[in-house]
């Protein structure tokens, strides 16, 4: 019987994570190039051609009244009987027939260039539609090939019993969460069913005052973890635009932080329990904008508990308080 041997789901599960996080920035690289092309074209074809056009009509009135004023003086004579100077109004006219022959100038480059942006449109689409079609076919072809080998590869894992006379298949599942790994002390279970209470109170929801900028700090999660974070198998609840996050005012980076997703929203506190002061809550979107390593974590289902280090994430677990990742 043939032998596999399996060190480690890390690898895949992040390289799947970092696909996803390619697809994302290539699709809105893409998509940002677009708009602002359409944006220049619209620019160039409604409000600079628009612009041009009444500069136009203005300047050939004031061209009309120069003419005319000039008119005036060579048709009527002055009081004593002698033809006028017409030489501050034909300097005038000059003038006004430079600036209308500028507004028309303008007029027809702005036209040209729109004729111009709308060939690079279609010569950008072109140079770049294998690539956005390898972006949005591909690569989600390619993260659910590796969800399934994956799942093929858990199941292989599980089936077989690793037994050490050598007569089964050499097995090493590293990517099951073990306690004996090295790390910080995790809480116990009394503890952890502590922190899923610890949240704020229907009253302090309502009173807490709302900022797009916490007041203070919380703690970062480096990029690695980021990953690592977006990896982990569970049914993900996208962070709404109405999601909010509540943050106790006791929290700080240099300490121990828990963050557990309820009902109403997710919500961040010392993870020794010492809420001394109010909250702030913010909107999930502006928590990312600021933060943006802790998108991914705001997507884990209800019920998640997240175990926070001032070097990082140190532990996840599920709503049945079961340990699901743990930072090695």
């Amino acid at each position: 019987m043939p032998q596999a041997r399996v060190d480690s789901f890390d690898a895949l599960n992040l390289f799947k994570a970092a696909l996803w996080k390619f697809q994302e920035a290539a699709t809105i690289a893409l998509g940002d190039a677009e708009s602002e092309l359409h944006r220049i074209q619209m620019w160039l074809e409604t409000e600079q051609q628009s612009f041009w056009q009444m500069q136009i009509r203005k300047r050939q009135e004031i061209v009309s009244r120069c003419k005319e004023a000039v008119r005036m003086k060579k048709v009527f004579k002055d009081s004593t009987g002698r033809q006028q100077s017409a030489v501050d109004e034909e300097k005038a006219l000059q003038v006004a027939m430079r600036r209308l022959e500028e507004a028309e100038q303008k007029l027809a480059y702005t036209r040209k260039w729109a004729r111009a942006i709308q060939k690079e449109i279609e010569m950008y689409k072109g140079g770049v539609s294998r690539f956005a079609t390898d972006v949005e076919g591909e690569i989600p072809a390619a993260a659910a090939h590796l969800e399934k080998l994956l799942t093929k590869l858990d199941a292989y894992v599980n089936a077989q019993p690793g037994a050490s006379d050598g007569s089964g298949p050499s097995v090493t599942a590293a990517s099951e969460p073990s306690m004996a790994r090295g790390g910080t002390a995790l809480p116990s279970g009394d503890e952890l069913s502590g922190f899923r209470h610890g949240g704020p109170t229907a009253e302090q929801r309502e009173t807490s005052p709302p900022v797009t900028v916490l007041s203070f700090g919380i703690p970062q999660i480096p990029d690695d973890q980021a990953l690592e974070i977006a990896s982990l198998r569970a049914e993900r609840q996208p962070a709404s635009d109405r999601m909010r996050v509540f943050v106790s005012q006791s929290v700080r980076p240099t300490e121990p932080t828990v963050a557990c997703r309820a009902a109403f929203g997710w919500y961040v506190a010392p993870a020794d329990g010492s809420i001394s002061a109010g909250w702030e809550v913010i909107a999930a979107d502006d928590l990312v904008r600021n933060h943006p390593n802790w998108r991914d974590l705001l997507t884990l289902p209800e019920g998640f508990s997240v175990m926070m280090r001032p070097d990082g994430v140190a532990a996840v677990w599920d709503a049945e308080e079961r340990l699901i990742w743990r930072r090695a």
